[in-house]
């Protein structure tokens, strides 16, 4: 028997923290260092938690790529 379940709602909080003892060991690096924390949590249709993932990142060598797609049809909205 499987249980199907669909994720309708995902929030994604991301935000810079210092590494505590325990990620700085699980991360190999020194307390204190910079962290990306990403938070994230999916909702089913009724709003019921059915998944939570802390991650946190060491910034080492990090980079962010962000590619965007022009549409004219935007530059009227107001």
């Amino acid at each position: 028997m499987f249980l199907s379940v669909q994720n309708t709602f995902r929030e994604a909080f991301i935000s810079a923290a210092n590494a505590d003892e325990m990620i700085a060991k699980l991360l190999k690096t020194a307390p204190g260092a910079p962290v990306l924390s990403i938070e994230v949590k999916l909702s089913c249709q009724n709003g019921e938690a059915v998944e939570y993932r802390l991650t946190n990142v060491h910034l080492g060598l990090l980079k962010f790529y962000s590619r965007t797609r022009y549409n004219p049809s935007f530059r009227n909205l107001r």
